[in-house]
């Protein structure tokens, strides 16, 4: 089964291993080729919290996320990615979900802490998905 774990920069050991994991995986397995591995490892390094996709003890995608004080408080996705699913049909049908849950998890998160509002970046070739949850630039 997959779900979305959320891990606070406060818990260290969690924080590091996934980080670690993160990037060792790098952007070629998890993100679009746009994506550079300096990239991943600064989003990483700024982030305050981590959302990660796990399917079967593996990390299919994750969002870094940290707080933005600028003009009140902010959630802010620095980097979001979630690895491509196999169209391939089993016999076992098993849910795996993608980017929208892992959003839908740091919106959810957000209302939690009680923030103005969840914003991110985007490169130009995802903004008509994020566009189309909701988000405008």
């Amino acid at each position: 089964m997959s779900e979305v774990l959320f891990i606070h920069k406060k818990n260290k050991t969690d924080f590091k291993h996934f980080s670690n994991r993160i990037v060792n995986a790098g952007p070629k397995t998890l993100c679009i080729d746009k994506v550079n591995a300096d990239f991943l490892k600064e989003s990483i390094q700024q982030a305050d919290y981590l959302f990660i996709n796990i399917f079967r003890n593996e990390i299919r995608g994750f969002a870094a996320v940290y707080h933005d004080n600028f003009q009140g408080k902010h959630l802010h996705i620095s980097l979001l990615c979630n690895s491509k699913q196999s169209s391939m049909k089993t016999r076992k049908h098993i849910p795996k979900l993608g980017g929208k849950a892992i959003i839908n998890a740091v919106l959810e998160y957000g209302k939690k802490i009680k923030v103005k509002d969840v914003r991110l970046d985007a490169i130009k070739e995802v903004i008509p998905y994020y566009y189309n949850l909701g988000f405008r630039f």
